[in-house]
């Protein structure tokens, strides 16, 4: 009885230890910063740092110090060489800046936005 006992508190407390990550977005994590707000699509990144977790279709941003997450689609594409830096692409349009790209330092991947 002792035994079951273990097991079932050892079962549910794995459960809800899986419980609080399944909303967690999985895959590849870097950090990037925007020194001015960007736009992508009708999504506003305001300056600062944020951790970049790549998923597909759709990237999260997450702002370092205050924990926004934002869910955006996106395009992750392979180079044939790695990147020596990060790099953030963007456009002006109508008067905002807005991403368009962002290579990422010492992997070959690189992160396009429609």
């Amino acid at each position: 009885m002792k035994a079951k006992t273990i097991v079932l508190a050892f079962l549910a407390t794995f459960g809800l230890a899986a419980l609080a990550t399944a909303d967690k977005p999985e895959g590849k994590k870097y950090q990037v910063s925007f020194h001015e707000a960007v736009k992508v699509g009708s999504t506003e990144l305001r300056a600062g740092e944020y951790h970049l977790v790549l998923g597909s279709p759709k990237v999260h941003f997450i702002h370092i110090n205050s924990g926004d997450e934002f869910e955006i689609e996106a395009t992750i594409h392979t180079a044939d060489k790695k990147f020596s830096t990060t790099a953030i692409g963007t456009t002006q349009v109508d008067g905002a800046k807005k991403l368009s790209s962002i290579e990422l330092g010492g992997s070959t991947t690189r992160v396009a936005f429609p």
